[in-house]
C-alpha cells in the first residue's frame, strides 16, 4: 500500500479505474470461457430495441474503463500531463467500446429464434408421409419444407383420403398447428 500512497492523486485515479475495470474483465471472460455466459449484454439504455446497434452496454462501458485507464497510467508513469492522459485514455477508451459494441450487434446479428411461423407454410407443396383420412375424419402427417427447415406435420384435408407419397398444398394453419392441405 505504500506504493500507491506514494502516487499522486491522478495517477491513483488511473490505477484505481485500470485495476477495477481488469478485475470486472477477467471475471467477465472466466464466466465466458466456463460456459456460464448467457450471451446476454446488460443494456444501459433502451437503445437496442430489436437488435438494433447499442454502444452502451455493460461490456463496451468496461472495455472503455479497461483502455481510458491504462493509457492513463502509461502517459502519467511517461511524465505526460493529466491533460493528455485524458485525452488520449478516452479516445483509446471510445475506440475500445465502438469496437466492442460493433462485435456485439454482429454476435445479436446471427442468433436465430429457431421459432417456425407455420402460417409461412401457406400455399407451399409437401408429401403425405402417414395417410390423410377424408372429410376432416382424421389426422396424417406430411413432411413439408417450411422456411428452410424439413418438417414433419399434423395435417387434415375435407376431400378425399390422401395415402403415403401423395403430392399435397397447403390451404390453410387450424387450431393447434394442424395444415389443412389438398392434393395436388
Amino acid at each position: 500500500m505504500n506504493w500507491f500512497e506514494a502516487l499522486s492523486p491522478s495517477l491513483q485515479i488511473f490505477w484505481g479505474i485500470s485495476l477495477v475495470s481488469s478485475i470486472i474483465f477477467s471475471f467477465q471472460l472466466l464466466m465466458t470461457l466456463l460456459g456460464f455466459d448467457s450471451g446476454a449484454d446488460t443494456e444501459v439504455s433502451d437503445l437496442d430495441l430489436d437488435g438494433e446497434f447499442s454502444l452502451f452496454s455493460l461490456r463496451s462501458i468496461i472495455a472503455f474503463l479497461l483502455f481510458f485507464g491504462w493509457t492513463g497510467v502509461m502517459i502519467l508513469e511517461r511524465g505526460g500531463s493529466v491533460t493528455r492522459a485524458i485525452t488520449l485514455g478516452g479516445i483509446a477508451g471510445t475506440i475500445a467500446m465502438i469496437i466492442i459494441a460493433y462485435l456485439l450487434f454482429q454476435m445479436y446479428k446471427m442468433e436465430e429464434s429457431g421459432t417456425v411461423s407455420l402460417q409461412s407454410a401457406i400455399g407451399q407443396h409437401g408429401e403425405v408421409y402417414i395417410p390423410i383420412p377424408s372429410n376432416l375424419n382424421g389426422k396424417g402427417k406430411i413432411q413439408i419444407e417450411v422456411e428452410n427447415k424439413l418438417m414433419e406435420l399434423t395435417a387434415v384435408t375435407n376431400h378425399n383420403k390422401l395415402s403415403t407419397g401423395k403430392k399435397v398444398k397447403v390451404l390453410d394453419v387450424l387450431d393447434k398447428n394442424i395444415l389443412l392441405v389438398e392434393a395436388l
